[in-house]
């Protein structure tokens, strides 16, 4: 049996922390489903103006993991 000395322990976060983890991704998540609908429209104007239609299913992921790892980010500033 190992030793607990060596043994590695598993962290305890207090609630407050612990909401705070919880309620970010929330939060990322609500923020983006609300200007989904905006830049969905937005980019299918973009990729008809300069003819990158051939582009779009590169672009829309692309945003999309832009807008998820920014908003927590931001939220920090």
């Amino acid at each position: 049996m190992p030793d607990q000395a060596t043994s590695p322990s598993l962290a305890v976060f207090p609630p407050r922390e612990v909401r705070t983890i919880a309620v970010e991704p929330m939060l990322a998540l609500c923020l983006y489903s609300l200007a989904q609908p905006i830049a969905a429209t937005a980019l299918f104007v973009v990729a008809g103006d300069v003819d990158g239609w051939g582009l779009l299913p590169r672009i829309v992921p692309a945003h999309r993991v832009a807008f998820t790892t920014t908003a927590p980010i931001c939220r920090r500033l």
